[in-house]
């Protein structure tokens, strides 16, 4: 049995991946799993997609998550410095900020954040078989012009300047604000609906642990039958639902 959520996942994703031989590269997940777990599943190769916890929410609530009062998390995590056409040295600050990474930049009315545009995101494996990882972002500069910049994600290297921090509170490889994360995260809430449906349908639940995992495991096992032939009918192959397996 586990204590909460976030160390239920953290064991059971990592055994899986295992028994999957490296089949499963990530896991969508509700702000359960936060800080120090997502940069130990990273860590293992499991791609975490779920929302970072704001600083404060205070209108947030069920279907309420972001909202004009919704202020993100943020933390300062690299100075990128590069020397001007007369060699004085240029400094941009990049922040990790709810999820992404952007640049702090002074206008004549206070700050102002900027998105950085990613070209390249980047694995890389640690000789204790764990993984380290990096994006490569672009940054306009009014005096050099643009140039990139190649950041660590949910480690800070030992060869840099960059400050210590708990970088999965902060830091998400696919940004809430990606298409690719509005993609992947829309899996989870057809996984939640799909879930409910299951709760409202059942009438016993054992009340044993052994009685409870079997009448899951069957309507999992159901699922994914169903899954694996919509995926065969959707590729023009032998289903059962065409009745031609």
């Amino acid at each position: 049995m586990y204590a909460d959520e976030e160390k239920a996942v953290l064991d059971m994703a990592v055994r899986l991946r295992r028994l999957s031989g490296g089949g499963i590269k990530g896991i969508v997940v509700d702000s359960a799993v936060r800080g120090h777990a997502v940069s130990r599943l990273q860590r293992q190769w499991i791609t975490v997609v779920n929302y970072p916890h704001a600083q404060s929410n205070p209108d947030g609530g069920p279907a309420n998550r972001l909202n004009a009062t919704r202020q993100e998390k943020d933390h300062l995590r690299r100075i990128s410095v590069h020397a001007d056409e007369n060699g004085t040295p240029c400094e941009h600050f990049i922040y990790a900020y709810g999820g992404e990474l952007v640049q702090l930049v002074e206008t004549d009315d206070g700050h102002s954040i900027v998105r950085l545009p990613v070209s390249k995101y980047e694995q890389r494996p640690n000789r204790d078989g764990t993984r380290r990882e990096y994006k490569t972002v672009q940054i306009d500069c009014d005096i050099a012009g643009s140039y990139t910049e190649r950041v660590a994600l949910f480690h800070t290297d030992s060869t840099s300047n960059d400050p210590q921090y708990n970088w999965g509170e902060v830091v998400r490889v696919f940004a809430p604000t990606t298409v690719e994360f509005q993609y992947l995260y829309g899996a989870r809430n057809d996984t939640e609906s799909r879930h409910a449906d299951l709760k409202s349908r059942i009438k016993y639940l054992p009340p044993d642990i052994p009685g409870q995992d079997l009448r899951m495991l069957s309507a999992m096992v159901t699922a994914n039958a169903l899954a694996w032939q919509v995926h065969l009918q959707a590729r023009e192959q032998p289903n059962v639902f065409d009745g031609t397996a």
